[in-house]
């Protein structure tokens, strides 16, 4: 009796192992990647948009308002990697506050592509007041958790303007960086907007993250352009720093009847001679 029981045991031991091995070698190469998305760390926001894409023949969008942001976001994804877009854009008085902050943030929404996994400015626009997260997950395996924190990716130009000059003087600043790509990174393309300056010769424009000194700034009257200056250079000369993970503001000082530009970044101030006449 006891022999039996031994031999029941073992072969239902046995079958046990054999069920074991296929579930081990089973071919799971083909079941999607379960992303998990840990939104936590960005309270300060009221509303996210993403995008997920593999750059070809998948495409996730959605939103999360920020009472879910401690919860994790899980969806299925292929496991030929996807990039990841995430956006949020600061309220009127620069707090980022997301699309609760009033009407200069409404609308907004119109500079993300409709796939959400790029943004896009138009010419003539300046640069959305935007927070971003981008990344290419490789999503090679079962599951993957990724831990999103959005950043500043625009950087605010003050400009004060001193000139002597009779009739009033037009600003206008050009680029070549017009919004961003799949992989977040600075997208190629033209950029153009023309301040606003107020009778005491202040204005300020958003400009998108650059990739070198391919900025350029122009002064006009009624007659046509009178100066033009390589501005992209002069920031990088005051040691701007473009690849930093929150762009930082600029404060420039022009004055015209100086025929110089003095930058001033915190503490930072240098004098630059302009030689280029049209």
């Amino acid at each position: 009796m006891s022999k039996g029981i031994s031999s029941a045991a073992f072969v239902l031991f046995a079958a046990v192992c054999i069920f074991a091995g296929c579930s081990i070698k089973e071919d799971r190469s083909q079941c999607p990647c379960i992303l998990e998305l840990d939104f936590s760390g960005n309270g300060r926001f009221d509303r996210l948009d993403f995008g997920v894409s593999s750059g070809d023949d998948f495409l996730y969008r959605d939103m999360v308002g920020n009472r879910d942001f401690g919860q994790p976001y899980r969806l299925e994804v292929p496991r030929s990697g996807v990039y990841l877009n995430v956006y949020s854009f600061a309220s009127s008085d620069g707090r980022a506050d997301g699309y609760g902050g009033g009407a200069a943030v409404m609308g907004e929404t119109e500079f993300i592509d409709s796939d959400r996994t790029s943004l896009t400015i138009p010419l003539g626009r300046e640069c959305p007041p935007v927070y971003m997260y981008s990344s290419r997950i490789d999503t090679g395996k079962e599951m993957h958790s990724e831990y999103v924190l959005l950043r500043k990716n625009y950087s605010v130009l003050f400009i004060r303007l001193l000139s002597e000059s009779a009739s009033p003087l037009v600003l206008a600043v050009g680029g070549k960086i017009d919004g961003y790509g799949l992989d977040g990174a600075p997208e190629e393309g033209d950029f153009y907007v023309k301040p606003e300056v107020n009778e005491d010769g202040y204005c300020e424009v958003r400009i998108p993250r650059q990739k070198d000194g391919a900025l350029r700034l122009t002064i006009s009257d009624e007659e046509g352009v009178l100066r033009e200056f390589a501005l992209g250079e002069y920031i990088i000369a005051s040691g701007y720093d473009w690849t930093a993970a929150d762009l930082e503001d600029v404060e420039m000082v022009i004055d015209y009847a100086k025929t110089g530009v003095v930058f001033s970044i915190k503490d930072w101030e240098k004098t630059v001679k302009t030689e280029v006449v049209i």
